[in-house]
């Protein structure tokens, strides 16, 4: 800290303008006419003998030294330094006025809302994007890879089966309702078998490569009840396996439905988004629960607010057991009740029930299922509400707030008595904030009983234009044996380069997986390319295996089409035709019996 030599207030160091009178005091700085220690004199405050001199208000000597005269204080900087003050002033009187003149009960809420909004751009979504590409793959064309390959095992027998990897590639054209999908197999680094799948609004296709040359048609579309009946091989065989004629009909609305997923206007089947709008939009639960909640001003106090200390102002709230409890019963029944959920469930259960032949499982059709859901549904929330009113307190809680409405603590407690087993409960949870409430916090939780209950939690992260990272550490301790879960993860935004860590576990029985990888291609919201170069898993602290992998996601490049070969229609083949399948598919599969004989012959020494 330093003076200002007019006023003689206190002002931080790389100050230019005094808070109190205005005046610059750069050009003093500058000049070296600032003493911080002797404050202008060796022996008074401002001059050379006793706190002013000893003669005149100032001494007899000029407050300053004579070499240096005072300067004329400008208008035009007591002008801005007035201006600066005002400003100043001004923000945080009207963030000052803006939270106090809020009911506390909006404080709190607004403070949870803000905290712990779903709809909230993190940094990882600002970064990559995740959500508003999966959103983008229910509505655009897209496609993507994985594959994960075995590269080392601990374990000698597994370890000679190095090189296997399961690969897969899919595409998806929205629009036109089309999709394909390739799946292989590599065994200890040779190829072994792939199957491709096609499907679109009128054919389903099939191919094996590895097994037969051909690709295996179903014009499912166009009077397939008929082509069944007229199918001079499979339909015999059909009818033999109970499928009829009729059961066509079941098919096509099978794919029907599957394609309703691919609609890009209107509602899709259990579309989660639009369920959860005319939750908030039609149910008062919340509505009820925020105005059975109290809230009162308590004391302040001081907590780390992203990165700096911040006096929060307290709140006493209090959330009534019955609040609870209606929030529960009036949520259920709103979900009981939307017409739109009911005939998702019904309309899926028709679906499985129809090409089950007719009959469930459990002997019930489609409807029954469904209200037996229901009901079985009707009846849990009951009980729920059954162990509320006979177990749970009312919960009370302490909020702090900073002064710009962001939520910095929690403390709060509540009782639960279950099977005359009364347990209290305590909370204590700091949000250190960063770019973003929860980006920084500790929790720490206790649950006292006959036995106590301890739980720890503590988050970190940070965003930057170098940097993203985010880790979590979570111990619970009860009977003498800590629980831990952790996961870290750090992403160079410069290079691509990135770290993941999750781990589990009691005491030196930890199981652990460590990946290390890049990522490329990265337009957020658009398109990715994670190289996973190294997936170490861990069991008490020994590595027991080594893969690797890959996983990307692009709008679609080309289009989508069929799998390449010789088609065969499998209701109009022949019986000879079918018989060339087999001899060719017997040839293929003897060949492939061979290579992974071949496999186990060398694997054998290692096993004794």
């Amino acid at each position: 800290m330093k003076r200002c030599p007019f006023c003689n207030a206190e002002m931080n160091d790389d100050a230019v303008f005094c808070p109190n009178c205005g005046n610059s005091v750069e050009q003093y700085s500058s000049q070296g006419q600032y003493d911080p220690q002797g404050q202008y004199g060796s022996q008074g405050q401002y001059g050379s003998q006793g706190q002013y001199g000893s003669q005149g208000q100032y001494g007899s000597q000029a407050p300053y030294p004579s070499q240096a005269p005072q300067p004329k204080r400008g208008v035009g900087k007591l002008i801005i330094g007035g201006v600066v003050i005002a400003a100043v002033a001004a923000v945080g009187i009207f963030a000052g006025v803006k939270l106090l003149g809020k009911d506390p009960k909006d404080v709190v809420i607004d403070a949870f809302k803000d905290a712990f909004a779903s709809d909230e751009a993190t940094p990882a979504e600002e970064v990559f994007g995740w959500n508003a590409i999966m959103e983008k793959s229910m509505k655009e064309n897209m496609e993507g890879t994985f594959s994960l390959a075995l590269d080392e095992c601990s374990d000698s027998t597994v370890n000679m089966f190095a090189g296997t990897e399961i690969a897969s590639f899919s595409q998806s054209d929205v629009a036109n309702k089309k999709a394909y999908g390739e799946f292989g197999l590599k065994l200890a680094g040779m190829d072994l078998i792939s199957m491709e799948v096609y499907a679109d609004q009128e054919k389903i296709a099939a191919a094996i490569p590895e097994l037969s040359e051909k690709v295996f048609t179903l014009d499912y579309a166009n009077d397939l009840e008929g082509q069944i009946q007229s199918s001079p091989f499979a339909g015999p065989a059909l009818e033999e396996a109970g499928i009829d004629a009729s059961s066509a009909a079941v098919l096509k609305d099978y794919m029907d439905y599957i394609w309703s997923f691919y609609d890009t206007e209107g509602e899709r089947p259990f579309d989660i988004q639009a369920l959860w709008t005319r939750y908030k939009e039609g149910s008062q639960a919340i509505d009820n629960f925020k105005a059975a909640m109290t809230v009162e001003k308590t004391d302040s106090q001081e907590f780390t607010v992203n990165g700096e200390t911040a006096k929060c102002k307290g709140y006493e709230v209090v959330i009534p057991q019955q609040a609870l409890i209606d929030f529960v019963e009036t949520t259920s029944d709103f979900f009981m009740k939307d017409e739109s959920l009911k005939n998702d469930v019904l309309e899926y259960l028709s679906q499985i029930v129809a090409m089950s032949g007719g009959v469930s499982t459990y002997g019930m059709s489609a409807e029954e299922m469904q209200e037996e859901a229901w009901t079985q549904m009707e009846e849990w929330t009951d009980s729920l509400i059954s162990a509320m009113e006979e177990s749970m307190e009312d919960i009370s809680m302490t909020v702090y707030v900073d002064k710009k409405g962001q939520l910095a603590a929690i403390e709060g407690e509540t009782t639960l008595t279950v099977n005359d087993v009364t347990c209290d409960i305590t909370l204590d949870a700091k949000f250190l904030g960063g770019s973003y409430p929860t980006q920084n916090a500790e929790v720490h939780i206790e649950l006292e009983a006959d036995d106590t209950v301890i739980i720890d939690i503590v988050k970190e992260g940070e965003y930057t234009d170098a940097v993203l990272s985010s880790a979590a550490d979570m111990t619970m301790e009860e009977g003498g044996e800590t629980l831990t879960v952790s996961y870290e993860a750090e992403y160079d935004r410069q290079t691509g380069d990135y770290t993941l860590s999750l781990a589990a576990g009691v005491g030196v029985d930890e199981g652990r997986i460590d990946i290390e990888g890049a990522v490329s291609d990265l337009v957020p919201g658009e398109s990715f390319d994670i190289a996973m170069d190294r997936i170490s898993v861990k069991w008490a602290g020994e590595e027991v295996a080594v893969l690797s992998g890959n996983y990307s996601l692009q709008p679609m490049e080309g289009e989508v089409t069929m799998p390449e070969g010789e088609e065969m229609d499998v209701l109009a083949a022949t019986e000879g035709d079918w018989n060339e399948v087999g001899v060719e598919m017997n040839a293929n599969v003897q060949q492939l019996l061979e290579t992974f004989r071949g496999i186990i012959v060398q694997t054998i020494p290692y096993m004794y």
